[in-house]
């Protein structure tokens, strides 16, 4: 190596050495550290059992062609799961650096703390949603899909700037967007939340401002429509709901006010709500302090489509595709108190006739809820990746007593068990271990999902037991009992099948 290339590589490493890059990946590690040991999801036992299909079927049934990509590469690479795990882990953890970083980028110009400029890329790219990609398997590729959308939004921004405005940076946003939306589609309106506040920084008039906003809406509909035609043409059931204007809106109202109101049980009860409502103050008092009387408005109606669009733009997906309200569904409307922070540095702190005192005070205002903000995410994503690591400790523990009683079965008997049927009592729950939080798919126990019963027991057992046809009257007899923890009794055994009840 040269001295001149040796200089070069001492520049790059000070430069990726710097204070803000180490504090960025101190706050990954302390949010995310803790998954990063082998786990499952309710999916990764039927994702072991069934490696040689999953590229087709992550394309077929989801529509998600880089995600299906990176599960051939596994196949053929021939990886241990253990390994493909860990590597999913490490490149999340890159994917959301980057991201954060292109976002960082973005607030550079108006954000004067550097360490305050990353901790609110962070936290808008890292929100409380993003917790749940972190409990599949798959999590680079909803990593992937995040950054994606923050190098869309990066060259939009470029493109919404630009004193004449350069097609090439239109054409890279959208491709990358295109691209986000064929790894994951509900990522996809992160790009719109990103770019919104920009689109009214770099508007000449209000003209300008709403020809902005349908350029950005165009994109993201191209996009999305894309990725469908993508599910129509594999012939996916995933490929949209036919439902009324007035139910959509229905829907999409009900569920942003559980948002509101639940934080879907990720955020403290209200706290969502709390944050929209506190930054839209600190916004209000910006512009009032900021504008003058004729740009007031102007400004504010800015700040009202920011909560309109964001929130639209996320839960869009719950009614048009028949997804359920959780949190990797509706990750983008978890960024939105992140985006009315942007929007303050962008829009309303920026200027040169913002009054220096107030502007103090609102920055050191945001300032604390960021580390609040931290603070919370650390302790709640703790919470729910130890739930995660005992859930699949008790099922580990509940599969090996079943096989134990196989084994005993067999001794007596001398037949072998080939099959396995699954039932449930009269009141099944979710919550198969009361002692151990519960969140749905995040915390879901393999029992209480078709898909992952007979496939933990395989992986678990190392055996290649049949999936056995159901017993009308062992069906009965199941749902008149109702049991609350493991019991021998929810084990009948017949010739050469098992018949397991869940409670």
């Amino acid at each position: 190596m040269t001295d001149r290339s040796s200089l070069a590589m001492g520049k790059r490493i000070k430069r990726f050495m710097r204070k803000e890059y180490l504090y960025l990946m101190l706050l990954e590690l302390l949010c995310f550290g803790g998954i990063c040991l082998f786990g499952f999801s309710t999916d990764s036992y039927t994702t072991f059992m069934s490696p040689d299909h999953l590229y087709d079927w992550m394309i077929n049934s989801n529509g998600r062609v880089l995600i299906g990509f990176m599960y051939k590469v596994w196949n053929v690479l021939g990886l241990s799961d253990r390994v493909f795990y860990t590597l999913n882990f490490v490149f999340f953890l890159v994917f959301i650096f980057i991201a954060c970083c292109f976002v960082n980028k973005l607030l550079r110009e108006f954000v004067t703390s550097k360490i305050l400029s990353i901790t609110l890329s962070f936290i808008t790219i890292a929100n409380f949603f993003i917790v749940e990609y972190l409990c599949f398997l798959e999590k680079a590729g909803f990593a992937l899909s995040i950054l994606l959308s923050c190098i869309a939004a990066y060259f939009m921004v470029e493109f919404l700037k630009a004193d004449k405005r350069k097609v090439l940076f239109l054409i890279l946003s959208h491709f990358f967007l295109n691209l986000s939306a064929l790894t994951y589609q509900a990522v996809v309106s992160l790009f719109i939340a990103l770019t919104v506040p920009f689109a009214f920084k770099y508007m000449k008039n209000f003209t300008s401002y709403v020809i902005n906003l349908a350029l950005i809406a165009a994109m993201y509909a191209v996009s999305v429509a894309i990725a469908f035609d993508v599910l129509l043409a594999a012939g996916s059931v995933r490929n949209g709901i036919s439902v009324g204007i007035w139910q959509g809106i229905e829907t999409i109202t009900q569920s942003y006010v559980y948002i509101c109101a639940t934080g879907i049980r990720i955020m403290p009860k209200w706290f969502y709500l709390c944050s929209v409502v506190l930054l839209g103050i600190l916004n209000v008092i910006g512009i009032f302090t900021r504008y003058r009387k004729e740009e007031r408005l102007m400004s504010l109606i800015n700040y009202l489509m920011l909560n309109i669009i964001i929130p639209l733009a996320a839960l869009i997906t719950v009614f048009s595709s028949g997804w359920a309200l959780t949190p990797r569904v509706v990750y983008t409307a978890g960024a939105l108190p992140g985006v009315l922070i942007i929007n303050y540095f962008v829009n309303v702190a920026s200027g040169s006739e913002s009054k220096v005192c107030i502007t103090d005070i609102l920055r050191k205002l945001i300032s604390v809820y960021c580390v609040l903000v931290i603070v919370l995410q650390f302790f709640i994503f703790s919470k729910i990746f130890i739930a995660k690591y005992q859930n699949d400790a008790l099922d580990r523990y509940r599969i090996e007593m079943v096989a134990d009683r196989i084994s005993e079965y067999t001794e007596d008997t001398g037949i072998e068990v080939k099959k396995i049927c699954f039932y449930y009592d009269a009141n099944p729950s979710g919550e198969q271990y009361p002692l151990v939080f519960f969140f749905k798919d995040m915390t879901a126990s393999s029992f209480t999902r078709e898909w992952s019963q007979l496939n933990a027991v395989n992986y678990y057992t190392g055996g290649n037991y049949e999936e056995a046809e159901k017993d009308t009257e062992l069906a009965e007899y199941f749902h008149s009992v109702d049991w609350d923890v493991y019991n021998d009794d929810q084990l009948v055994f017949d010739g050469d099948t098992l018949h397991i009840c869940v409670y």
